[in-house]
């Protein structure tokens, strides 16, 4: 329903970044908001992770805090400052919860 949309980025030293420390290759894949999802995702995830891929973080995907701990050298980081500045998890929804283990 939507086309894929690729693009490429030079590494850099943003702690969340999928560019994090490598020169990166993107492959986005979006689904109209009334469609599911996950039938889609399931069959692709699989492949992004087989090469190595990350997920970007606020966008939809499977993973959890252990999973991606071990795709982005710096989730521990990102995940203790996430909770120094919202210890009361205000900005939090489902996802992130999910997301940082909380």
């Amino acid at each position: 329903s939507f086309p894929l949309e690729i693009r490429a980025a030079k590494g850099d030293d943003v702690a969340l970044s999928t560019a994090y420390g490598r020169d990166s290759a993107y492959i986005a894949v979006h689904r109209y908001h009334r469609e599911s999802y996950r039938d889609y995702y399931g069959l692709l995830e699989p492949i992004f992770l087989a090469a190595g891929g990350r997920p970007h973080w606020g966008k939809l995907h499977t993973l959890g805090a252990e999973q991606l701990r071990e795709r982005y050298p710096l989730f521990d980081d990102a995940a203790d400052l996430r909770r120094r500045v919202d210890p009361d998890g205000v900005f939090l929804n489902d996802h992130l919860r999910q997301l940082f283990g909380e």
